[in-house]
C-alpha cells in the first residue's frame, strides 16, 4: 500500500529530477518507490552525491527537508527530546530532532493538503548516520516506526506524557558512508527493516 498520494509516475519523477543523469536510473527509481512506503538510507562512498540527491527526493515530493548531521554523542535525549533549563532556571520541554521534525510535518500536512500548494509535509535528512550510535540514539522510535499499529510514541518529558502519531507521510532519509564497515556490518535488525538501503555508485 502506497503511504503517498503521488501526481506523477515514478519514471515521470525519475525524469525530473534535475542532476539525474549523475545517477543510474535504477538508483533513482528504487530511491522513489522506497519512499513511497517508508524511510531510506543512501549508502556508498563518499562523494557520490547522497545527500544531494536527497534534495532532488525531497523536492520531487514537494516536502520540506529539515537537515542534520548525526553525532556520536546523541542519546533519546536528542532524538526525541528532555527536560531543559530556561533562563529563570525552570524546567521546560525540549523537543528532540526526530520529534521537531514530526511536529512540523503535521503542521505542514494540516497548512497545505486542501490547497495542494508546498509543503505537503517535512522530512528529515540524517547526514552521516554511521557517526551515531543508532541503537541507543533510537531505540525507543524502532517502534513506532514499525508500521504496526498507530506508529506513535510518548513524550513523557512533557506535562501530561501526551501521545504523538507519526503522521503517514513522514519520512526520515539518511546518508550512509559505506567505507565503514563497523557500522554497516553491525547494524541491527530493527533498523534494516525499517529502512529500504540503496547504494549510490559513483558517476560513470
Amino acid at each position: 500500500k502506497l503511504q503517498l498520494d503521488m501526481p506523477k509516475s515514478i519514471s515521470e519523477m525519475s525524469g525530473d529530477i534535475g542532476v539525474s543523469s549523475l545517477y543510474e536510473e535504477d538508483v533513482l527509481h528504487e530511491a522513489i518507490a522506497s519512499l513511497m512506503m517508508g524511510n531510506l538510507i543512501l549508502s556508498g562512498p563518499p562523494g557520490t552525491g547522497k545527500t544531494r540527491l536527497a534534495y532532488e527526493l525531497a523536492a520531487q515530493f514537494g516536502v520540506k527537508l529539515i537537515v542534520e548531521t548525526a553525532n556520536p554523542e546523541w542519546s533519546v535525549y536528542d532524538t526525541i527530546g528532555t527536560q531543559s533549563l530556561n533562563a529563570t532556571g525552570g524546567a521546560w520541554p525540549k523537543h528532540g530532532i526526530v520529534t521537531a521534525a514530526i511536529l512540523d510535518c503535521a503542521k505542514s500536512i494540516v497548512a497545505n493538503l486542501d490547497s495542494g500548494e508546498e509543503p505537503q509535509a517535512t522530512w528529515l535528512l540524517i547526514d552521516e548516520f554511521n557517526r551515531a550510535e543508532i541503537d541507543r540514539a533510537f531505540g525507543p522510535l524502532f517502534t513506532a516506526m514499525s508500521g504496526i499499529g498507530s506508529g506513535s510514541y510518548t513524550l513523557d518529558y512533557m506535562e501530561g506524557a501526551p501521545t504523538l502519531a507519526l503522521p503517514q507521510r513522514f519520512r526520515i532519509i539518511a546518508t550512509l558512508n559505506e567505507y565503514d564497515t563497523r557500522f554497516v556490518n553491525s547494524m541491527s535488525a530493527a533498523l534494516r527493516r525499517r529502512f529500504a538501503r540503496i547504494t549510490v555508485n559513483p558517476p560513470m
